[in-house]
C-alpha cells in the first residue's frame, strides 16, 4: 500500500461505512431529488459507454491522428476550462458559508430538532446520504482516474 493510500484510509472513512452521527433529514431533504438521481445513474451509463469507446481507441494503432486531436482540443477549450474553473472555485466557497450558517440556525429550532431525531426521519434521512454518498464516490472514482465527467 503506498503512502498516499495509508494516510488517505487513516483520515477518510470509506464512503459506505459511514459511522457518524445519523444522520439529518434537513440536511439531506434540500439536496434530495428522485429526478437528478436518475439523470445521474444516466450519466453514469454514458461514462462507462464512453470509456468502452476509449478502451477501443486506446488499443488501435493510430497515435499521430489521436494527438493532433488532443491538442486541437486543448487550444480550442483553454479559456473555457479556465472560465468553468473560476466559476466552481466561487460557488464552492459561496455554498460552503451558507451550509456553515444553516447548520448554525437548524440547531435553535425545537420542532426541527425532535422531527430530526424520529425514526422515519433517521433512516430515510440515511438512504439518501448514502444514495449521495455513492454519487460522489463514483465522481471521486472517476476524477481519480483522470475522466471528465459531466454531473447535472
Amino acid at each position: 500500500m503506498s503512502q498516499f493510500e495509508n494516510i488517505r484510509d487513516k483520515y477518510i472513512k470509506d464512503v459506505m461505512n459511514v459511522e457518524s452521527k445519523p444522520a439529518n433529514i434537513l440536511d439531506q431533504l434540500p439536496s434530495y431529488n428522485s429526478y437528478d438521481t436518475n439523470v445521474f445513474i444516466d450519466t453514469m451509463n454514458i461514462e462507462y459507454q464512453e470509456q468502452l469507446t476509449l478502451n477501443s481507441l486506446l488499443k488501435s494503432e493510430n497515435v499521430g491522428e489521436k494527438s493532433s486531436e488532443i491538442k486541437e482540443f486543448v487550444k480550442d477549450n483553454s479559456e473555457r476550462v479556465n472560465n468553468e474553473l473560476r466559476t466552481l472555485e466561487e460557488i464552492t466557497k459561496d455554498l460552503k458559508k451558507i451550509c456553515n450558517e444553516n447548520k448554525e440556525m437548524e440547531k435553535g429550532i425545537k420542532e426541527f430538532e425532535e422531527l430530526m431525531e424520529s425514526e422515519e426521519c433517521v433512516e430515510i434521512a440515511e438512504k439518501m446520504r448514502k444514495i449521495k454518498a455513492l454519487k460522489n464516490d463514483i465522481l471521486h472514482f472517476l476524477d481519480g482516474a483522470g475522466l471528465r465527467v459531466q454531473h447535472l
